[in-house]
C-alpha cells in the first residue's frame, strides 16, 4: 500500500515538472508535440494493418464467392435499394441522380463470375477482382469501381454510368455497347479494349491508356481525353480483325462521333480517324503522328487548336480532301511551318504510293525521281535549308578529287590534268606584269586550302552577267586571276556546278515560295 502510494505521488511530481518545463519554454512544447506524433503514426497504421488493408471491406477481402453466397450478396443489395441517399452537391459529376448505397464488396475476388443482367448499381467494388468475369447487360451504374480489375471481362451492354472507375483496369475488356456517360475514368487503363458503339458521352477520359482500343461508331461527344493515349486506336468506320466477331445487328459500322471532345495533350499516334466526327474537338498539343487524318467533311476539329499538334508533317490519308482544306487554312492564318509539315505530309503519302508500284513501272520511275530531287533536298519544301547544307556539303566532298589532282609527291611527274591560275589580261596595278596560265601543284595543308577554296568557287559559278556570286567571291583574292580546270577536273567541277545550281535554286524556290501547293 505504501509502495503503491510512493509511486502515485512520483508520478504526480513528474506531471508537475513537466508542466513546468512546457509553460517555461515554448520550443519544449512543440518538440515533445512533434515527438507525440512521430509516435502516433506507425501505431495508427499497424493498427489498420490489423484490421484489413485499408479502403477494403474487412469481412470480403480476397474472398471467393460460391454461386450461393453471391447471390445472398445481391438479394441483400436489391433490399438495400428502398431508401437512398440525398442528391450529392451541386456540381458533382453525380448530382444528377441520388447515389445509391448498396453492397460493399470492396476488394473481394469475383474473378471468372457470371453476373450477367446483375444488378449492382450503387455498389462499393473499389479494387475488386472482376478479371475475365461475365457482366453481360449488368447494372452498375453509380458504382464505385476505383482501382477494380477488369481485365478480359465481358462488359458488353452493362449499364456503368456515372460509375467511378478511377485507375480501374480495363485492358482486354469487351465494352462494346457499354454506357459510360458522365463516368470518371481518370488514368484507366482501357487498352486493346473492344468499344464499339459505346456510349462515353461526356466521360472524364484524362490520362486514360485507350492504345489499341477498337472505338468504331464510340459516342464520344463533349468527353474529357486530356493527356489520354489513343495511339493505334481504331475511330474510324473500317472494322478491324479484333472486332470481326461484334454482333452488328444489322448496324453498319460508323466512325466515333468526337464532336466537342478535349482531346488537348493527347496521344492519337497511330489512331485511325477515317470519318470520325471531329467537329469543334480540341487538339491543341495532341500527338497525331502517324495518324490517318480523314474527318467527315464540314466534321472537322477546331482548327485553331491543331495548330499546336504535333507530329502534321507524318499524317497519312487515303483522299488528301482533309490535308488540303487544313493547308488552305493554316496558309490564310500566316502558320507557314504548320502549312510547310501538311504539305510534306500530302506529298509523301502519294510518293510512298508511286514507290510501292501502285502506278506500275513509270510510277516508280517518277516516284525515285521526286524522292531524290526534292524529299531529300527540301522534304517537298518543309526543310528548306536542307538544300544549303547540301551544298556546303558537297564543297568538302568535291574537294578530294580536287586534291588528289593538285597534291605531287616528290617523287611523281607532274600532269597535264589539274587546276590551273589564269591571270587578267588587264592588272588595275601597272607595276605588275601578266604572267602565263600555271599548273598548280601543292601539298600539305597549302593543297588542302587551295582545293577548298576552288571548289567553293564551283559550287557558286552561278549567276546572270554581273550578279554572278563566284564573281563576287573571287573579289576577296589581293591579286587578279582566277582559277580554271582542265582534264577530268573539268568534269567533275562542271557536275559540282550542275548540282550546286540546282539546289541553290530550291532553296530559294521553296523558302521564298511554295512550288509544291
Amino acid at each position: 500500500m505504501l509502495q503503491s502510494d510512493d509511486e502515485s505521488q512520483g508520478r504526480v511530481r513528474l506531471r508537475l515538472q513537466i508542466a513546468e518545463m512546457l509553460e517555461s519554454d515554448n520550443d519544449m512544447r512543440v518538440i515533445i508535440l512533434l515527438i507525440v506524433l512521430l509516435l502516433a503514426i506507425p501505431i495508427v497504421a499497424l493498427g489498420q494493418l490489423n484490421t484489413g488493408s485499408i479502403g477494403c471491406s474487412p469481412m470480403y477481402e480476397n474472398r471467393t464467392f460460391t454461386k450461393e453466397e453471391f447471390k445472398e450478396v445481391l438479394e441483400n443489395h436489391e433490399e438495400s435499394f428502398s431508401s437512398t441517399s440525398p442528391p450529392q452537391p451541386k456540381g458533382s459529376p453525380y448530382s444528377q441522380s441520388p447515389v445509391r448505397r448498396g453492397a460493399d464488396l470492396s476488394c473481394a475476388d469475383l474473378s471468372d463470375a457470371r453476373l450477367n443482367e446483375a444488378n449492382l448499381s450503387g455498389a462499393d467494388l473499389t479494387r475488386v477482382n472482376l478479371m475475365r468475369a461475365y457482366l453481360v447487360d449488368a447494372d452498375l451504374s453509380d458504382a464505385d469501381l476505383s482501382g477494380a480489375h477488369l481485365s478480359e471481362a465481358n462488359l458488353s451492354g452493362a449499364n456503368l454510368s456515372r460509375a467511378d472507375l478511377i485507375r480501374a483496369d480495363l485492358s482486354g475488356a469487351n465494352l462494346s455497347d457499354i454506357r459510360l456517360s458522365d463516368a470518371i475514368l481518370n488514368g484507366a487503363n482501357l487498352s486493346e479494349s473492344q468499344l464499339v458503339h459505346a456510349d462515353l458521352i461526356r466521360a472524364d477520359l484524362s490520362g486514360a491508356n485507350l492504345s489499341g482500343s477498337d472505338l468504331i461508331g464510340a459516342d464520344l461527344r463533349t468527353a474529357i481525353l486530356r493527356g489520354a493515349d489513343l495511339s493505334d486506336a481504331n475511330l474510324s468506320d473500317r472494322p478491324d480483325v479484333k472486332v470481326s466477331r461484334y454482333n452488328w445487328r444489322n448496324r453498319k459500322p460508323e466512325a466515333a462521333d468526337l464532336s466537342g471532345a478535349n482531346l488537348s495533350r493527347a496521344d492519337l499516334s497511330g489512331a485511325n480517324l477515317h470519318n470520325a466526327n471531329l467537329s469543334g474537338a480540341d487538339l491543341s498539343d495532341a500527338n497525331l503522328t502517324g495518324a490517318t487524318y480523314e474527318p467527315l467533311s464540314g466534321k472537322e476539329p477546331n482548327e485553331d487548336t491543331i495548330v499546336t499538334a504535333v507530329g502534321l508533317s507524318t499524317l497519312k490519308y487515303s483522299q488528301p480532301r482533309a490535308l488540303v482544306s487544313l493547308r488552305r487554312f493554316l496558309k490564310n492564318g500566316g502558320y507557314r511551318n504548320q502549312e510547310r509539315e501538311v504539305t510534306y505530309a500530302i506529298h509523301r503519302v502519294r510518293n510512298n504510293s508511286l514507290l510501292h508500284g501502285k502506278e506500275g513501272l513509270m510510277g516508280r520511275v517518277e516516284g525515285a525521281f521526286n524522292y531524290v530531287l526534292f524529299e531529300l533536298t527540301t522534304k517537298w519544301g518543309m526543310a528548306p535549308g536542307r538544300a544549303l547544307i547540301a551544298i556546303f556539303a558537297l564543297i568538302f566532298i568535291f574537294s578530294l578529287p580536287y586534291l588528289y589532282a593538285v597534291w605531287v609527291p616528290k617523287n611523281r611527274v607532274p600532269k597535264t590534268y589539274g587546276i590551273w591560275r589564269i591571270w587578267a589580261d588587264e592588272l588595275a596595278r601597272t607595276d605588275l606584269v601578266s604572267e602565263p596560265p600555271e599548273l598548280l601543284r601543292e601539298k600539305g595543308f597549302h593543297a588542302v586550302r587551295l582545293t577548298l577554296y576552288f571548289s567553293l568557287l564551283t559550287a557558286f559559278h552561278v549567276g546572270w552577267r554581273d550578279l554572278n556570286v563566284g564573281n563576287w567571291i573571287t573579289r576577296i583574292q589581293p591579286r587578279e586571276y582566277t582559277l580554271r580546270a582542265s582534264g577530268w577536273v573539268r568534269t567533275v567541277s562542271g557536275i559540282q556546278s550542275l548540282l550546286s545550281v540546282y539546289l541553290l535554286s530550291i532553296w530559294v524556290l521553296t523558302y521564298f515560295g511554295r512550288p509544291f501547293e
